[in-house]
């Protein structure tokens, strides 16, 4: 009778036709040599998986091996009065982005005038004139500029013209400051509120007593551009959507893309369309630019 060979550590008895016989007789025997492959394999997986991250330190940007991604809720308190630099209330045009100026850039009161063209937006929300509220979520994921880590964070709100703009611009400095987060290696860290019903005005004004007559207030800005609307957003926010197969959404004879030149009401029909053409035609006859800067979307 043959003499059984003993298996050699690395080796697995299941792997051979001579051990076969042995492996359904010795069911231990197995068991014994799949942890010794295991240990073997495990080994060999922890060393790729060091040389990955090794590779990836070298070929991914700085800031985003091991990227912990902060999610952000910026919004006001729902309820509370908001109101133009004539108090009257803010209606349902106005909008709101979170974002940072570039670096090197400090937003004043006299240089509104460059607000826009140094403005990095990361999230826009259209004001809510029923619930008096707005808000929105954003998730940042890592520093690869223009916004860094430390940088500080801005709300900026705007509505109106170029002409005749009505504007906010909120920031926290005091307590626990609006500042972009740093999306470190390591676990998740907890998500941010950052609320207006702790913030300062940098322009336009803040009442942060629930008691005051109203929340926010902005202030006038004249022949500064607000922040630039792609067509997809103006879509999004006017039409419910990008591509709806009609030229002309709300049939008032004007066609959609007119309207979003001359930043017009896409929704509903204009009452006199007629009317409606002219003074936008004067309003950019006057500025010898359209209304509000608009770009196309990319």
């Amino acid at each position: 009778m043959a003499e059984k060979a003993e298996p050699r550590q690395g080796s697995c008895l299941c792997l051979t036709h001579e051990n076969v016989a042995h492996l359904r007789g010795g069911v231990q025997a197995a068991r014994i040599c799949a942890a010794r492959e295991l240990d073997y394999v495990d080994l060999f997986i922890m060393n790729f998986a060091k040389c990955l991250f090794v590779l990836a330190a070298f070929l991914l940007p700085a800031g985003m091996v091991g990227a912990a991604p902060t999610q952000i809720t910026w919004q006001s308190p729902t309820g509370r009065m908001n109101i133009l630099s004539d108090s009257q209330p803010w209606g349902s045009d106005f909008q709101l982005e979170l974002g940072a100026f570039k670096s090197g850039f400090t937003p004043t009161s006299t240089n509104t005038d460059q607000w826009a063209t140094n403005w990095v937006a990361v999230s826009r929300a259209n004001y809510d004139a029923s619930d008096r509220v707005f808000g929105g979520d954003y998730t940042f994921t890592n520093n690869n500029g223009p916004i860094t880590k430390g940088a500080k964070a801005y709300i900026w709100g705007f509505g109106g013209s170029e002409i005749a703009g009505q504007w906010i611009l909120l920031q926290k400095t005091n307590g626990t400051p609006w500042v972009w987060p740093d999306p470190a290696a390591g676990p998740a860290p907890l998500p941010k509120l950052w609320s207006t019903g702790s913030s300062e005005a940098l322009l336009g004004t803040v009442n942060t007593n629930t008691n005051a007559p109203f929340h926010l207030q902005t202030a006038a800005v004249t022949n500064s551009a607000p922040p630039p609307t792609t067509w997809a957003q103006w879509a999004e926010n006017q039409l419910g959507q990008t591509n709806h197969g009609n030229p002309d959404y709300n049939g008032n004879g004007v066609t959609d893309i007119w309207e979003y030149a001359l930043h017009a009401d896409g929704s509903g029909r204009d009452p006199d369309p007629a009317s409606w053409l002219q003074q936008a035609e004067a309003d950019v006859a006057s500025l010898g630019v359209l209304p509000q800067p608009y770009k196309a979307s990319r």
